[in-house]
């Protein structure tokens, strides 16, 4: 009898560490397979919140519900595609739907300008706010950009915005009707042209050669989406030497590292984004010439998170370090417009291709 109570014995202890062991490794399985909240994000909002306090009305550009609706209350805070008392509609009229982005060049400049705060989500392609706007605050996610306090709704604001920017640049070239608008605005209303120039940013194609092939997506094959480890290879041509550093456009939740020419520039992993949110990976000092860009995404470990189905990525970017929009007045003649008009013919020189947008101010 002692020696079958002995053998129960065991086995009972043997089926409880058993039911430990699966248990344990459910949770694991649970815990790796969530999406996790953007912690660091909601926690830069909540300190933006109360820089803006009784500053408002404050637009957030970003989609993300919990900042206009919780953290940045206090700055009477709306979303340009979420929670808002008035409309905020795109230059052609159109109302952004829920969930949706769109750069501040994007926007109707009458509602926007009626913000005294404007809090806009870091990335390489973002336009710089119109010149009313100055920088107060910077984080690792967030800006937070103020016109000065005490100016009417809309006081100062320019009369007319020209966007030169795309979706993979923030700087561009003025096209030929752009220049004559505003050189008739100007010659109507007076005041003074400003420029908003930065350094461009490099955002090399993606194609389906430069990822694994699980990775396709035959929709969007631009943007691929990781769905087993693996890494994507892209050459990069840099026309000028300088520190840059390298944004992923998307979310990763298991670790991706980034290298060039076969050294770590840096990594993340847990970085949940909505709608067009991009991550810094890191930062690198390079020569002129062409570079090996890598983006190595992992797979699922012990990290909470790391299982989460995977999004698509992509483009990647690198942007100067020292990108930050410069004003500055803007000379159009003439002889600035014609040249514009006469791109082909050969003997027009190039007009200036690192404006991020042109504004006619009042005096």
């Amino acid at each position: 009898l002692v020696e079958r109570g002995g053998a129960l014995a065991g086995l009972g202890v043997v089926a409880l560490v058993a039911l430990a062991i699966g248990a344990g490794w459910s949770d694991v399985l649970a815990y790796r397979d969530a999406s996790l909240a953007p912690a660091d994000q909601l926690a830069e909002l909540e300190l933006v919140g109360g820089m803006i306090e009784d500053e408002g009305p404050t637009l957030l550009t970003e989609y993300e519900p919990y900042g206009a609706r919780h953290f940045l209350r206090e700055g009477a805070t709306e979303g340009a595609s979420d929670l808002r008392r008035r409309d905020v509609p795109l230059r052609g009229g159109r109302s952004l739907g829920k969930g949706e982005f769109a750069d501040l060049d994007e926007l109707g400049l009458a509602p926007l300008v009626l913000n005294r705060s404007l809090v806009l989500r870091r990335s390489p392609v973002t336009s710089r706010p119109p010149a009313p706007y100055e920088l107060v605050w910077s984080g690792e996610f967030y800006e937070l950009w103020q016109r000065p306090a005490g100016a009417g709704a809309g006081e100062g604001s320019p009369r007319l915005h020209v966007g030169l920017g795309s979706e993979r640049s923030p700087v561009g070239e003025p096209r030929c009707e752009q220049l004559i608008t505003l050189f008739k605005r100007r010659g109507q209303f007076g005041g003074v042209l400003a420029a908003a120039s930065r350094l461009p940013v490099i955002s090399p194609r993606i194609a389906p050669p430069d990822y694994p092939a699980a990775w396709l997506r035959p929709d969007e094959p631009q943007r691929p989406q990781p769905r087993v480890p693996g890494v994507m290879r892209l050459d990069v041509t840099v026309d000028r030497a300088d520190s840059y550093a390298v944004w992923l456009r998307g979310s990763v939740h298991s670790l991706a590292e980034a290298r060039i020419d076969g050294r770590e520039v840096g990594s993340a992993r847990g970085a949940l984004n909505n709608s067009e949110g991009w991550i810094s990976l890191g930062e690198a000092e390079l020569d002129r010439g062409v570079h090996e860009l890598e983006l190595e995404i992992s797979g699922a470990d012990l990290h909470p998170g790391s299982g989460a189905y995977p999004e698509p990525i992509g483009p990647l970017a690198l942007a100067p370090t020292d990108s930050r929009p410069r004003l500055s007045a803007f000379e159009l003649t003439p002889g600035t417009v014609l040249r514009s008009c006469l791109r082909n013919d050969p003997r027009a020189p190039a007009l200036r291709r690192d404006l991020d947008w042109i504004e006619l101010l009042r005096d």
